[in-house]
């Protein structure tokens, strides 16, 4: 029994060292006329075996590119570059062979001739200049998957608990879908209400700021942006969701979702209602939105626990409800309009009972009941709008509007 123990031991010590090699792909990318070394071209490795994104880097001047950090297994890479046919390279990683070197890679220049030929490209991931593009259908999700669910899969992007993302070490500050804000300028709400199966691309990019883009005069200025580029079939038509629960105690939970959609006009509905102390949002997110605009407010669907609660610092039971509109529309070639409305109410109920008995030193004492109710009510409007009317390449004209409300009784 011994022996046989000591032997599970060591093939199990055995695989995890196998697992965990820390290897490596290296090689030279070039053209195949000119032999010229191809800089910046996208280097993607993947799991051969369900074809998830492991790594991805770029070539460096000379060409040159090594993706190091690799588990013991099998892999698919994949090398794009525009103008150039994809290269696909198989190749394992053992113990024993740790490296694996491809040497002088040559890529084949893309010829279209004939017209009517759709191209379509399988890389999961693309680099151009400051924006890595990842490919939606590439990373694996569950059926029902949120986007907030795609980002956690994509390498680089990390989503914080309470849903805050970050790309590249940043917090993104924005989230735009098909490049237009969505409920406006609020992360949370695009990431954790539109689903993975409409989304074609994730694009992360640093963006300039709202008054750069409008007088056309870089500051320098750049904020850490995602655009969720959504399918063509999901870019027109009517779609949502909507999920309800029931407990003991009459807790229940709802959301809902709905969206029409014809091109350049969108609207969107968001509501919701819960009994489970699940705030609609956060004082904290008021006060970090950019601008005093609507952004980064937390509705109920999104499922988010709030630190603002009146003072009661998110003791008794607080019944939420919001509801919010979301209309975008390009009215002609020279006018755009967006805008939301979000109204969100949270009413807290605190009952407090406590007991006190006191201890005199003639063995007598007293006895004390206290109890005590406390209800809090929140209620919050927001809204904002954005006009912008180009009179010409050179003129515009833009007008925004915002406005919060928030009334707190007691």
């Amino acid at each position: 029994m011994k022996k046989l123990i000591l032997l599970l031991c060591i093939l199990s010590s055995a695989f995890i060292t196998q697992a965990q090699v820390n290897g490596s792909v290296k090689g030279k990318i070039v053209d195949t006329t000119t032999k010229q070394s191809l800089s910046e071209a996208t280097v993607s490795v993947m799991l051969l075996k369900d074809s998830s994104l492991v790594s991805f880097s770029l070539s460096d001047k000379k060409g040159i590119f090594e993706i190091p950090g690799l588990d013991a297994g099998d892999y698919l890479l994949m090398i794009s570059y525009t103008g150039y046919e994809n290269f696909q390279r198989k190749f394992s990683i053992t113990a024993e062979k740790r490296s694996t070197d491809l040497g002088e890679i040559i890529l084949q220049k893309e010829y279209k001739t004939l017209s009517g030929v759709v191209v379509t490209s399988e890389a999961p991931v693309k680099i151009n200049g400051d924006t890595v593009s990842f490919k939606a259908d590439a990373f694996k999700t569950k059926p029902n998957a949120t986007t907030e669910d795609l980002l956690k899969k994509l390498p680089g992007i990390q989503v914080e608990r309470d849903g805050t993302v970050k790309a590249q070490g940043e917090n993104v500050q924005k989230i735009l879908v098909d490049g237009k804000e969505f409920f406006g300028n609020d992360p949370k709400l695009a990431t954790k209400n539109i689903t993975a199966d409409m989304v074609d691309q994730i694009q992360v990019f640093d963006d300039m700021s709202e008054q750069s883009k409008f007088t056309k005069i870089d500051d320098g200025s750049r904020s850490k942006t995602i655009n969720i580029k959504l399918k063509k079939d999901k870019n027109k038509g009517d779609f949502g969701k909507i999920a309800a629960g029931g407990g003991s105690d009459g807790r229940y939970e709802g959301n809902l979702m709905f969206n029409h959609f014809r091109g350049n006009q969108r609207i969107s509905v968001l509501a919701g209602a819960n009994n489970t102390n699940k705030q609609a949002f956060s004082f904290n997110d008021i006060i970090s939105s950019q601008g005093g605009m609507a952004g980064a407010l937390k509705g109920a669907m999104m499922g988010g626990g709030g630190g603002f609660g009146g003072g009661n610092n998110g003791n008794g039971i607080t019944t939420s409800r919001s509801i919010g509109i979301n209309y975008n529309d390009q009215w002609s070639k020279k006018v755009d309009f967006r805008s939301s409305y979000f109204f969100s109410q949270a009413d807290n109920l605190l009952k407090q009972s406590s007991f006190r008995q006191t201890y005199f030193p003639d063995d007598s004492t007293t006895d004390a009941t206290t109890e005590s109710e406390s209800r809090n009510r929140n209620r919050s409007h927001r809204f904002n709008a954005r006009w912008e009317y180009a009179i010409d390449s050179m003129n515009s004209v833009l007008y925004t509007a915002n406005l919060i409300k928030r009334v707190i009784s007691r």
